[in-house]
């Protein structure tokens, strides 16, 4: 039998549909991960697959929502290859509306025992305080990963502590919650998706479209990774971004940011320039270009905004660690925070949240002569 044959011969179908109070809703995109199908007039759908793909699921439309586990969003099944059966998603429309909402974003937990969860309870509380102020708005959150330090047996008591804040959280795996054992990039997520689910989707809020990725590449070999977008990922992608009309909102999240300088610099190979920010980042901008986008990122632990262009901005965000729960500031000087996009339409703004602050604090500033010290540094 010739390849072109075995290949033909490995390929099945997965269908279902995606239905709201019983009836099918048109045009929902769904998706095994490689291909992305839309849903005829009855909500049905019919994808092809090879037979490797993880789960099936469906990028959650304006106005609608899924059900949950948690704050774990149940936009996705897991896929069993052995059986013949139907995937259906079963949608509710949301009471509040999108149009306007509001998305708090956090970063780089980074836990590595119980006695630092202890200590993010603090920000927990201060986010369920802050997300009172927002009762009659449609809230949501996104974590940019990291979510612990290399520690994914903390999962289970990490998401006790999530759940309390008892909004849909859509997640994104980090450096420090990849699986270093396996011998390729493809198994480093493996624990992540076992938890969370597909470590790449979408989702509408009113006017905008949302898309996770995984842009760290483990290398495979100890704790190495770089932060690049694999072809599948973009492969993806082209046909998820096809269905999103040209010129809208696009909020693109990962853990590592794209690049932190405005314009590109000379490309340098060392550790630093390949694992703090995207080496194929120009590829990610030039998917973007149609669009307003602003790009959400963690992995550095400082707050820093890059305006590229009118179309395009990089949002990085500090760590709800601070210093890596050693002090409850980060490598800025910011204390250990979040992010809170309110968006209104077409509109954004954004503000940064110190935890244990009022939400109008920002920053302290103080006049020459404050402080006794002095350091001596020679020219």
């Amino acid at each position: 039998m010739n390849f072109s044959v075995q290949a033909e011969a490995s390929i099945h179908i997965i269908k279902g549909k995606v239905t709201c109070e019983g009836k099918g809703i048109q045009g929902i995109m769904v998706t095994d991960g490689r291909i992305c199908v839309q849903t005829d007039a009855s909500g049905k759908y019919n994808i092809p697959t090879l037979g490797d793909s993880r789960f099936v699921y469906i990028c959650t439309p304006s106005g609608y929502l899924t059900d949950r586990k948690g704050t774990i969003p149940s936009f996705y099944l897991p896929i069993d290859h052995s059986k013949k059966q139907n995937y259906n998603f079963n949608l509710k429309k949301n009471p509040k509306g999108d149009v306007s909402h509001v998305f708090v974003t956090q970063s780089d937990i980074q836990v590595t025992s119980r006695d630092e969860l202890a200590i993010y309870q603090y920000v927990v509380d201060d986010c369920k305080q802050l997300l009172s102020s927002y009762a009659t708005t449609d809230v949501f959150g996104i974590d940019c990963g990291d979510i612990v330090g290399d520690h994914q047996e903390l999962y289970p008591d990490y998401l006790k502590r999530a759940d309390q804040l008892d909004i849909p959280i859509y997640r994104v795996v980090g450096n420090h919650d990849m699986n270093y054992d396996g011998r390729t990039h493809e198994t480093s997520y493996k624990t992540f998706e076992d938890t969370f689910g597909p470590s790449y989707y979408s989702f509408n809020k009113g006017n905008a479209h949302y898309i996770v990725v995984d842009n760290n590449f483990f290398i495979g070999r100890d704790y190495f990774y770089m932060g690049y977008l694999d072809e599948k990922t973009f492969a993806w992608l082209d046909q998820d971004l096809s269905y999103v009309p040209k010129g809208s909102l696009v909020f693109f999240i990962m853990h590592i940011p794209s690049r932190q300088t405005e314009k590109q610099e000379a490309f340098l190979y060392n550790y630093d320039m390949i694992g703090n920010q995207m080496v194929n980042a120009g590829a990610l901008h030039q998917i973007l270009k149609p669009y307003k986008a602003h790009l959400i990122t963690g992995h550095t632990h400082y707050n820093l905004n890059v305006v590229f262009n009118e179309n395009l901005m990089e949002h990085n965000t500090a760590a709800v660690c601070g210093t890596w729960w050693k002090a409850d500031v980060c490598l800025d000087g910011t204390p250990r925070g979040y992010g809170v996009y309110e968006v209104n339409g077409n509109d954004v703004k954004w503000y940064y949240k110190s935890s244990g602050y009022p939400k109008e604090h920002q920053f302290r500033s103080y006049p020459a002569g404050a402080s006794s010290s002095t350091i001596d540094v020679d020219y």
